[in-house]
């Protein structure tokens, strides 16, 4: 609007002036707030298509010192636990028919194995988790028998993979347990040492027992003297 048509409402200059300036500034806070709202949708749509980019990206976990532990996956969109090249696992440890308790050295572990893994590697890592340096609270490596088997009891086949018990229990998570017995040899080594335990200890009961027997007949002795 011109200012000529604006004297027939204002007819002061100045207040003229100040309904013009009014008018610019309100239409510039207009067009600062709209491209406001485009810089934040482009930040978002920036944000979306980083976090759909990182899910194609291939990520490693942390490589232990012995490189055992050490197992590449893909962190891919939809189900991941289809898609990556591991799984984790409950190990636990079964000690002659018993089940071994956290503060005795077995406790259930949570590990990861690689879909490929067979019988032999699960043994492998259930011996590396509970019996460190070869030795356990129940004795050395060298003295037990080893078995793995599965949440069922059930001793594992050895060609079986983890992916396969997976896809044939359908079950969430997979358990399994180390079992251990001790050698035969070993064995009859404890029986030895519990019977002569055994022995030593019936030899000192015989030892009390004729001691007592003999002051008993002395103070029978006395007793009759002197009555």
């Amino acid at each position: 609007m011109e200012d000529n048509d604006l004297k027939s409402y204002l007819s002061v200059f100045g207040d003229r002036i100040a309904v013009k300036q009014y008018c610019r500034n309100s239409i510039s806070g207009k067009t600062s707030c709209s491209e406001k709202a485009g810089t934040k949708k482009e930040l978002l749509l920036g944000k979306l298509r980083s976090k759909l980019k990182s899910r194609k990206r291939t990520c490693q976990l942390p490589d232990d010192s012995d490189g055992e532990d050490s197992i590449p996956w893909k962190c891919l969109s939809g189900n991941t636990n289809a898609q990556k090249i591991c799984r984790q696992i409950e190990l636990g440890w079964i000690n002659e028919g018993k089940q071994v308790r956290a503060k005795s050295g077995g406790g259930t572990r949570n590990v990861y194995a690689q879909k490929s893994a067979i019988r032999n590697d699960l043994l492998a890592i259930a011996k590396n988790l509970f019996f460190p340096n070869g030795v356990s609270t129940f004795g050395p490596l060298h003295e037990f028998t080893f078995d793995i088997c599965d949440f069922k009891m059930t001793s594992l086949n050895d060609e079986v993979t983890v992916a396969e018990l997976y896809e044939n229990s359908k079950m969430p998570k997979l358990r399994f347990y180390l079992t251990t017995v001790k050698c035969q040899q070993e064995r009859n080594k404890d029986a030895n040492i519990a019977l002569l335990t055994s022995s030593d200890d019936d030899d000192f009961v015989k030892s009390v027992s004729v001691i007592n027997a003999f002051f008993y007949q002395v103070y029978v002795d006395i007793m009759y003297r002197y009555t």
